[in-house]
């Protein structure tokens, strides 16, 4: 005999959709409601709310094969503005004396890596996201001390509704792991 239907546990509906963008943009959707939440990077006094996730700090990277004999300006990869890891830089650069330039443009992040892993350039980016062959730079050439920052989880106005809680204390839990 077949189950009484009206008797059958209630469906969930729950859809996750993925925006990937810089932590910038991330964070004016949030803002804006466009998203219920987004991990983004913060800097020091950035009044950036939300859970800490992971703290890291910005490293200059470049090849261990790269070879800049200081003759001209350091060759520097970067994503176009709006970029938080752009910013980070110039603002050290411009309070330093390193004569420098923006050799390499790239929007995504493994277009600059390619630039970096072939030593056409130097950029910053947080230590975690050394690759192999990569090596930190930090004082050489020059280059000026970079921030600390963290990864955090923030929130829409409106964006926690139980499936959104859910999904953000699963992040929670995972940076608390050590496996991350």
């Amino acid at each position: 005999m077949p189950a009484d239907p009206s008797k059958a546990p209630e469906k969930r509906r729950i859809r996750l959709d993925v925006t990937v963008g810089t932590y910038l943009d991330l964070r004016a959707q949030v803002d804006a409601d466009g998203l219920d939440l987004a991990v983004v990077m913060a800097l020091p006094g950035s009044q950036a709310g939300g859970t800490v996730l992971r703290e890291t700090r910005f490293v200059w990277a470049a090849a261990h094969s790269f070879d800049f004999t200081g003759d001209a300006p350091l060759p520097l990869a970067f994503a176009p503005a709006p970029c938080l890891h752009r910013q980070v830089a110039i603002e050290a650069l411009e309070s330093s004396t390193v004569d420098w330039r923006v050799a390499f443009t790239s929007p995504s992040q493994q277009g600059l890596r390619a630039a970096v892993l072939a030593g056409l350039a130097v950029t910053a980016l947080p230590l975690g996201d050394l690759e192999p062959g990569m090596v930190v730079i930090d004082g050489q050439y020059g280059l000026p001390p970079l921030l600390d920052a963290d990864f955090r989880l923030i929130w829409s106005v409106t964006g926690k509704t139980p499936a959104a809680n859910a999904f953000g204390q699963l992040l929670v839990e995972m940076s608390e792991s050590p496996l991350i």
